[in-house]
């Protein structure tokens, strides 16, 4: 909070800095105020021409970081993905860490944080990105894709898993897609599905998900054709 702080004051104070650094002070800047939700100085940085996208690999700070996109979708933060994206922020571009997409690490957001509201805001970003062409397919470096991400996590009703799970396929997410280890979006709920039956609520929920998969066709990794 305390650089967030130092950063925007500085450049409210010195809109017109002239550094072989402002660039890269500036993205800085930029992504902690996507962070944290403050729309009017994403607005302001926008306006001066500040870096949407991932910085040249040649400053090494930035190597391993995520995006202003990926920040602002994790954090739920509708309006600011919508300016970024607007502003021309690339909707697949991976953190470096774990080749997150912003539409990954939505929807892992989506799936574990039940303030309210906060599934509408979070479902309206996932929206927002494969309508602009994001990657339903792209998964992150174990190859675990969006769909994947969907049928394992957990949510504070079950309509609202299903809507995400039949949105993603509607929009043309593979259900055999396999990742890593030779596994399909069904082989995260079946291989779990012993520790599932100690949670009833969630067992019932997964075995409705269990039953719309398999009517679109999804069978384990282990029944494909080699």
């Amino acid at each position: 909070m305390k650089k967030y702080f130092l950063l925007t004051i500085s450049f409210l104070l010195a809109p017109s800095i002239h550094t072989d650094d402002a660039p890269e002070i500036e993205y800085m800047a930029l992504k902690d105020c996507c962070r944290h939700g403050d729309l009017y100085m994403v607005k302001h940085y926008l306006e001066k021409g500040t870096h949407v996208n991932r910085l040249p690999d040649s400053w090494e700070e930035q190597r391993l970081e995520a995006t202003p996109l990926y920040y602002a979708c994790d954090r739920g933060h509708l309006a600011i993905a919508q300016e970024l994206i607007k502003a021309g922020a690339h909707v697949d571009d991976p953190a470096r860490d774990d080749l997150d997409t912003p539409l990954l690490i939505t929807i892992y957001a989506l799936c574990r944080r039940h303030e309210p509201n906060a599934f509408d805001a979070y479902f309206s970003i996932v929206r927002l990105l494969i309508e602009h062409h994001a990657d339903v397919r792209k998964g992150d470096k174990r190859g675990k894709t969006p769909l994947m991400e969907a049928v394992w996590g957990s949510y504070g009703l079950k309509d609202q898993q299903l809507l995400v799970i039949q949105y993603l396929v509607d929009q043309g997410a593979p259900v055999n897609q396999t990742n890593s280890e030779g596994e399909t979006a069904l082989d995260y709920i079946i291989k779990h599905q012993d520790y599932f039956q100690t949670l009833s609520a969630w067992y019932e929920r997964h075995s409705e998900i269990i039953q719309y998969l398999e009517s679109k066709g999804a069978v384990r990794g282990s029944q494909l054709p080699k």
